[in-house]
């Protein structure tokens, strides 16, 4: 048979006898007309080994046969052969091959000289002049019997089909092979719809994908946005435990609730996805030229704006106000990754304005809570593989013959595995997603290259009790909002002024892949200026989900 439906039933097989075409019975042979079947409930005549019952019974799980009950044909075993046809009878299931109990579906003969049904009831291939099968030029059929009068069968909407030219189509109602079935829908690209007319083709009205489900993936509209993982809203344990390997002495466990969902890159920002926006720019200084890997090298203030052109580019309103005018960001741009920004208006209006990042519709940094529950997944640990063991936390060097944290080494890409074994300086970055992912789906939370998180930077972390924390974020200190405790700001800098109690810096989480161990764990936080960037420093994305 040409069509793919077809397969399902017509199971023919050829062989040759000096060279003339021999014809094979198909698989499943009619049960009712079997010449030797067994009765009700018979031991020495196991229906598993004879694949056959009398008429009225059928075959069990304990391979005896026995009555199958029924209200409606629908109770009743599938048939055997496409000769059988069942039905229920006084309650319980019968079957027969006479005619005169023709399926609904059996439509008009199709060329019916080359299949016969035996008089066992099984269809089966007449000989032939030649080795090839009956050609069924209706994809949209497969072969079935009435009595001993072969037929083509319409096959049930939506079976897939072979299209002229090889396209793979899908059957309707009326048994053609269309591109779509009538009144259905997809999304294409990343926001329009598409309807399937009544010819059966795609119609592209220009409709887009609405909330909550903005985005178009594998055809249809969904609520998370393609390469994120939607997190629920939950209760975690922030910092570390007081005896953990290679614990700082700003990380005091304090118990956090966040109260929103939000979604969260699955990776790290790509080097591809920053040049789509950015005109082409790569700030990276690491691996340049590898469309995979983490972008790097950019300032807190360029993930803001990166944040910001994602926003606008998937129909979202963008988050912070960048204005050079408003906001003083006047010193390089964004796509550079060198954007640095210094009036202290910036936070004050976002907060104003949303009340709160978290409040803002479009894509931004997560918080360092949102960040550090993602990367736990629900673990406890120093990873989420467990805790790390006593070497390479502070040493100058990683052991030459391997590396030696089973904890770290399947999920992060840092200092003693990144490069060759036992030397340091060919420590590299790399390709996204290439390592084991968090039970949240999350790659690379630990590793690969830090990540920006929205809050101000404090040292002052032990502050919290074992009292729950919602939504918690730093207060923001310098140009960002809030001054520096007991000082003024250098607004130009983003440094408090001599006499400050603490700098005013952005936090950054995860670890880098030329750290060592003691700096990948869930609860390591460091602080820098926002101006400042690295070629180990990048970021991942957030949006709360409403």
């Amino acid at each position: 048979m040409a069509s793919m439906a077809a397969n399902r039933t017509a199971h023919w097989v050829w062989r040759h006898a000096a060279g003339t075409a021999v014809a094979m019975t198909l698989l499943g042979a009619c049960l009712a007309e079997a010449p030797t079947a067994c009765t009700e409930g018979t031991d020495g005549c196991p229906c598993s080994a004879t694949g056959a019952c009398e008429a009225g019974l059928w075959c069990g799980s304990d391979t005896r046969c026995g009555v199958v009950a029924c209200e409606t044909k629908d109770a009743c075993p599938l048939p055997s052969s496409p000769c059988v046809t069942v039905f229920c009878a006084s309650g319980r299931c019968e079957r027969t091959t006479s005619t005169g109990l023709t399926p609904p579906e059996i439509q008009t003969p199709q060329d019916c000289q080359s299949l016969v049904c035996e008089a066992s009831g099984a269809l089966a291939v007449a000989a032939t002049p030649d080795d090839r099968p009956p050609e069924d030029d209706q994809p949209c059929t497969e072969a079935a019997c009435d009595g001993t009068t072969p037929f083509q069968a319409r096959v049930e909407a939506g079976t897939a089909c072979a299209r002229d030219g090889g396209d793979v189509g899908v059957c309707d109602t009326s048994g053609r092979c269309v591109t779509c079935l009538p009144g259905s829908t997809r999304c294409a690209g990343e926001r329009v719809v598409e309807t399937c007319g009544a010819d059966g083709a795609w119609v592209t009205p220009g409709v887009a994908c609405t909330r909550p489900t903005p985005f178009c993936d594998a055809g249809a509209c969904v609520g998370t946005s393609p390469g994120f993982e939607a997190l629920s809203p939950g209760y975690f344990t922030m910092g570390s435990p007081s005896l953990e390997l290679g614990r700082g002495g700003d990380e005091q466990q304090h118990l956090m609730r966040l109260t929103r969902g939000f979604e969260i890159g699955a990776t790290e920002v790509t080097q591809g996805a920053w040049m789509t926006l950015s005109e082409g720019a790569n700030p990276s200084g690491s691996v340049r030229d590898c469309a995979d890997c983490p972008v790097e090298n950019i300032t807190w203030w360029s993930a803001l704006g990166y944040a910001n052109a994602l926003s606008i580019a998937r129909g979202f309103q963008p988050c912070f106000d960048l204005d050079a005018d408003k906001v003083g960001c006047t010193d390089g741009r964004w796509q550079d990754g060198d954007l640095v920004c210094a009036g202290p208006a910036f936070g004050r209006d976002t907060s104003d304005r949303w009340g709160g990042v978290q409040s803002c519709e479009g894509y931004r940094l997560p918080t360092e809570a949102e960040w550090e529950y993602a990367a736990r997944a629900g673990t406890v640990g120093a990873t989420w593989l467990g805790n790390l063991t006593g070497d390479a936390l502070s040493i100058a060097e990683c052991p030459r013959d391997a590396s030696d944290q089973p904890a770290l080494d399947p999920i992060a890409w840092w200092a003693c595995n990144s490069g060759q074994l036992g030397d340091l300086r060919t420590a590299r970055v790399h390709p996204v997603g290439a390592l084991a992912p968090n039970p949240w789906g999350l790659h690379a939370m630990l590793g690969n290259v830090w990540e920006w998180v929205w809050d101000a930077y404090s040292g002052a972390a032990g502050r919290f009790g074992m009292v729950a924390v919602e939504d918690e974020m730093v207060p923001s200190c310098g140009p960002i909002g809030r001054a520096c405790e007991d000082a003024a700001v250098n607004e130009a800098t983003g440094d408090c002024r001599a006499g400050a109690s603490e700098p005013c810096g952005r936090v950054y989480r995860g670890g880098g892949y030329s750290n060592l161990a003691n700096f990948q764990r869930a609860a390591a936080r460091y602080g820098v200026p926002p101006r400042e960037r690295f070629p180990v420093l990048g970021l991942r994305l957030v949006r709360t989900l409403r």
